[in-house]
C-alpha cells in the first residue's frame, strides 16, 4: 500500500474507505486501478481496520 506510484491517491483511498471523507487526489495524480483499490481493501480488512 506504501508503493511510491500514485502514493497519495492510494492514502486518500485507504482513508475514505475508512469513513473519512478526505476527498480526491489533486492532479496531476488521479485515480487508482480497481486492483490496487482492491488490494487496499483487502489489506485494511487484514489489518482489522474494515469489516
Amino acid at each position: 500500500m506504501t508503493k511510491s506510484v500514485n502514493f497519495p491517491a492510494r492514502i486518500k483511498f485507504a482513508i475514505n474507505a475508512q469513513g473519512r471523507k478526505v476527498g480526491e487526489p489533486r492532479k496531476p495524480n488521479g485515480d487508482l486501478a480497481k486492483e490496487d483499490q482492491e488490494n487496499i481493501l483487502k489489506a485494511l480488512k487484514h489489518a482489522g481496520l474494515l469489516a
